[in-house]
């Protein structure tokens, strides 16, 4: 008898552990909330992005000459499909290894890249993602990166 009513009780560490969940979701989504309320919609990051150069064509539509911003360099939009599955793999194997493995963020590298200018007193690599760098280039103005 004692046994059944022990089964039938909840226990308390399980009750404190939804508890303790339960808070830190709340802090989670009210954080998440506040931090996000000044983001643009993503539909919105595209404008003015891109990097093309000002290009002026004679009549017969030879290239006479090519403007760009010098902090923006020469540029042309070209679609992903357009792009080389070879040069995809190659970017990504380059700017962000584990592109494919984390939500846009990787801690580990983050921590790598402190603990590696810890011990070299100065900054020796970065921990950013394809992900932070898109952001930091759609959302910052130069001076501001």
């Amino acid at each position: 008898m004692k046994a059944l009513e022990m089964a039938s009780r909840p226990r308390s560490w399980m009750v404190a552990a939804l508890a303790l969940l339960a808070l830190g979701g709340a802090c989670g989504a009210f954080l998440y909330g506040s931090l996000s309320s000044d983001l643009p919609w993503p539909e919105e990051l595209d404008r003015g992005a891109t990097v093309e150069a000002t290009k002026i064509y004679d009549r017969h539509g030879r290239l006479l000459y090519e403007i760009a911003r010098p902090e923006q360099g020469k540029g042309t939009m070209v679609p992903l499909g357009q792009i080389p599955p070879a040069l995809q793999q190659a970017t990504i194997a380059t700017e962000d290894a584990h592109f494919y493995q984390h939500f846009g963020v990787d801690p580990l590298a983050i921590a790598r890249a402190v603990l590696t200018g810890l011990g070299h007193g100065e900054i020796r690599s970065g921990g950013s993602t394809i992900t932070q760098q898109l952001a930091r280039n759609l959302m910052l103005s130069a001076e501001e990166r």
